[in-house]
Parts: structure tokens; sequence; C-alpha cells
């Protein structure tokens, strides 16, 4: 692994998981807006799909092992909130409204759908509701519930099945069956 930080002309990172091998290759190029160079800016956008390793504790921890002067944890997170949350929020919904339109023109779908939240047990706070088009086998949508909006945790998975299905049949999708572990 060869990875050189803010003053470099080049850095290549390869991260090795489960036998998968992913490379990136960034250029060192000044960001007008930033005032960054690219690839100090897009650190924070290369670990975060990967769970813990995408925290900025242990991203800091591998830098620090190679003596490299990484962001700080203010900064690290400032630029996931400002980069890439809005670019992967705005992708996502690009694709849903694809998958939506041609589920919405085709026949009926068996959807299936799921809640899992942050925390086991009756004490949730956040839930996210997934349903999938179990046809084509991919995520139709996601709903983003929290438990003060519906009184308890107990509730939020029926909540956040009517929200889905709801949207979902506003937009012209015809439903034909739906699996679930509630209701």
């Amino acid at each position: 692994m060869r990875m050189l930080c803010s003053d470099a002309e080049e850095a290549e990172i390869s991260q090795f998981e489960l036998g998968f091998t992913t490379k990136l290759r960034l250029k060192s190029e000044a960001v007008p807006t930033l005032g960054l160079p690219r690839a100090r800016k897009e650190l924070p956008t290369l670990l975060p799909s990967h769970g813990d390793s995408g925290r900025h504790s242990e991203i800091s921890k591998f830098l620090r092992a190679f003596n490299i002067q990484g962001l700080s944890e203010q900064t690290f997170y400032k630029h996931q909130a400002k980069l890439l949350i809005p670019t992967v929020s705005w992708q996502w919904k690009l694709e849903q409204d694809e998958k939506i339109r041609e589920a919405a023109t085709g026949g009926p779908l068996t959807l299936g759908g799921d809640m899992r939240a942050d925390s086991p047990g009756h004490s949730a706070k956040y839930g996210s509701y997934t349903m999938m088009n179990l046809q084509s086998n991919s995520v139709i949508d996601i709903q983003l519930i929290q438990s003060s909006e519906v009184g308890n945790s107990v509730r939020m998975e029926k909540e956040g099945f009517i929200r889905s299905l709801t949207m979902l049949e506003e937009k012209g999708v015809k439903v034909q069956a739906i699996v679930t572990d509630r209701l």
C-alpha cells in the first residue's frame, strides 16, 4: 500500500476486505470551494460504507500507523455531512425514482418489508423500515421512524410499513402480495 498526504501528487489506497480488493487513485488537486487538496477532501468518503472502519477514530489510527496527518474529527464529519451524505442521498433518490417508475408501469409486485432499530428490544429510539421488490431483489423504499412520532418503539415497524406502502401506492405501484414478519 502506498499513501501520501495532502502535498502529494498522487495517492493510491488499496483496501483488502473479505477477499475483495478496491483500489482508488486520487490526484492531489486544489478544490476551490474548500481550499483543500482533493486527496484530503475525499478521505472522509473512502471507508464509511464499511461499518466501524468508516469512523474517524479507526481512520485516524490507520493514518497514524503510517505517520500521516489526517483531518480533525470535526473536519472529518463536516466533510461527510457536506459532501458524502448529500451525494449518497441524491443518488439514492435518482435510483429510487427509476425503480418506482419501472414498478408502476409493470405488473403487480410482491413486496417484502422489515424494520431494523438502533437497539434491540423495546427501547429503540430510531428505526428504518425497508421495503423490497422481491421479484427484482432490490430495495424500493426506506422509511425512517423515530419512536416519539408514534408513541413508542413497538409501533415503529407498523408505521414504517404504512408509510412505505402508502407512498408506493400513491406513485401508482400495484401490489400483489406482501411478505413481512409483523402486523
